[in-house]
């Protein structure tokens, strides 16, 4: 069996992808967009609450960091902005530095 297997489990298939990108600029902006932003990212993150392949969705997540870590370096910000296992890029880099 390959390992993504559980993809087709995942409560995001068919869903908009861009639903669980992390909006360029979150952060620095008005906060009207700010509050349209956030309230994204938790609607993105219920979504994966819910999911029943979470956990090999996280693990997933993680190895793709660790890729981008290799081919970036460690000092520099990752590239994916998007939201896996529900949790943001920064979230995932703290639970990283943790384990």
């Amino acid at each position: 069996m390959n390992d993504i297997w559980w993809r087709d489990r995942a409560v995001c298939v068919g869903k908009d992808p861009t639903l669980w990108e992390i909006p360029h600029g979150h952060g620095k902006v008005n906060r009207t967009q700010s509050r349209r932003h956030t309230a994204r990212i938790e609607k993105a993150k219920a979504y994966c609450r819910s999911c029943p392949v979470i956990a090999e969705c996280l693990i997933e997540a993680m190895k793709i960091d660790s890729m981008m870590l290799k081919v970036h370096g460690s000092g520099k910000q990752l590239t994916s902005e998007t939201i896996m296992a529900g949790l943001t890029p920064r979230e995932r880099k703290k639970l990283r530095q943790s384990t």
